[in-house]
């Protein structure tokens, strides 16, 4: 066994097989942070989140994507609306090549990936909102697991996503349960 695969998949990893599986597309930051908390669930890794404003986050996701940045892996797209920035990302060609000619892509791991992906955006076309809801209502269900509560309702979720000041509808909720059905993370 690897050194890599005792300790799982790393952020930077993570996120270079994400755009990768994600094509020739951009993806925005928010939902970029989504796609590796839903991989790291199935994925053993040491990536670490905490509740945010839109649902977990991960320092280490962080840190990675501007790295990823900055050695010239990955455009960077800056949109600013008034006062607010959006930021997307996209994978630079010569990138790709090295990608595949690595043959990273024939691993277990970027299978796992690839499937994410496909489901996501096939449910949601990677919208950073939808995405959002069903990694708040994952991160609440799973937090709520350690409680030993057995079934958690729509109502309780969104009430347990109070406490971590998460405004989510029923519908956000039931949004978000929906997508976590199509990637096998709830039932």
């Amino acid at each position: 066994m690897t050194q890599q695969q005792q300790e799982g998949i790393t952020a930077h990893n993570a996120i270079i097989l994400t755009m990768f599986a994600v094509d020739n597309h951009y993806v925005g930051r928010i939902a970029l942070q989504k796609l590796v908390y839903f991989e790291t669930v199935k994925i053993p890794s040491n990536i670490h989140y905490r509740p945010h404003y839109y649902g977990p986050f991960s320092k280490d996701v962080a840190v990675a994507l501007e790295n990823l940045v900055t050695i010239d892996c990955l455009d960077e797209e800056v949109t600013i609306i008034d006062t607010y920035e959006s930021y997307r990302y996209r994978m630079k060609p010569e990138w790709k090549k090295i990608i595949q000619e690595d043959k990273k892509t024939e691993c277990q791991q970027y299978e796992i990936i690839q499937d994410i992906v496909k489901k996501c955006t096939s449910f949601c076309g990677l919208q950073a909102n939808i995405l959002s809801y069903a990694a708040k209502a994952f991160y609440i269900l799973t937090s709520t697991k350690q409680n030993e509560i057995q079934e958690v309702t729509i109502d309780e979720i969104r009430q347990i996503g109070n406490d971590f000041k998460w405004e989510l509808s029923s519908d956000d909720t039931e949004r978000g349960l929906e997508l976590l059905s199509q990637i096998n993370l709830v039932r």
